[in-house]
C-alpha cells in the first residue's frame, strides 16, 4: 500500500502476557509506516508525528496515558 491509510495489528507483551491493539492512520510506503502519522497503542499511548521505516524519526509527540505526560521532540 502507498499513500494515506489505516492499519490495525495486535502487538504481544510477553512480560505481562497481554495482547493489545495498535491503530495506525498516515502514510505508509510498500506497506511500511513512513511520513506523517499517528500511532495509537492499546495501553492508551499516542504518538503522532514523523516515521520512517516503520519507526519513529524526526519531529513528534508521544503521549503516556496519564495526559500531564508528554515528550516533544
Amino acid at each position: 500500500m502507498h499513500g494515506y491509510g489505516k492499519m490495525t495489528w495486535t502487538e504481544y507483551h510477553p512480560s505481562t502476557g497481554v495482547s493489545s491493539k495498535c491503530v495506525y492512520k498516515g502514510n505508509m510506503f510498500a506497506n511500511v509506516i513512513q511520513g506523517q502519522g499517528e500511532l495509537f497503542k492499546g495501553n492508551g499511548e499516542i504518538y503522532e508525528g514523523e516515521f520512517e521505516n516503520g519507526l519513529y524519526n524526526g519531529e513528534g509527540v508521544y503521549r503516556w496515558p496519564n495526559a500531564k505526560q508528554k515528550y516533544k521532540g
